[in-house]
């Protein structure tokens, strides 16, 4: 496994090729493991590494940034509820594709810290839930000001 700054085309390879295939590389970043996904490809280049490494600087660049959207959207099932940067916990960045060519890309984390407040509505957001935030990719740039964000159990 190397560190996501050596990412190449190289490291990524098909996964569970006898059921739903994906092209999949898993990276050092931040101090922990994380899988990179290319949706509907059967081989990388270096347009989806140049993706990859563009999503990758932007989330430490923007760390406080998404910190910030993130406590925003999680205010309707966690009022008051406050997320640190360092409480983004990510695990998982795609990049989608259409003929071919990468359209955008979407990180997958968890909110780590405390659920403890009976005002939270555990039933639809807690430790086990996971924010996946998309950013649309344009000519092989990332859209850091059109994000989407959305929340889910079906990681589990």
């Amino acid at each position: 496994m190397n560190d996501w700054q050596q990412l190449t085309p190289a490291d990524f390879a098909i996964q569970n090729p006898d059921w739903i295939p994906s092209l999949e590389a898993t990276v050092r970043f931040e101090g922990t493991e994380l899988t990179l996904t290319i949706d509907e490809m059967q081989s990388a280049n270096p347009a989806f590494v140049d993706c990859f490494l563009a999503l990758l600087n932007g989330w430490q660049q923007r760390s406080s940034e998404i910190a910030a959207q993130t406590e925003v959207y999680l205010q309707h099932f966690l009022p008051g509820r406050k997320v640190q940067p360092s409480e983004l916990a990510v695990w998982g960045v795609t990049v989608y594709t259409n003929d071919g060519n990468p359209t955008g890309g979407a990180f997958y984390y968890r909110v780590t810290g405390n659920y403890d407040d009976p005002a939270y509505d555990l039933d639809q957001f807690d430790h086990r839930s996971v924010v996946e935030l998309q950013y649309p990719i344009r000519g092989g740039d990332v859209c850091w000001t059109d994000a989407d964000i959305a929340a889910t159990n079906d990681f589990d």
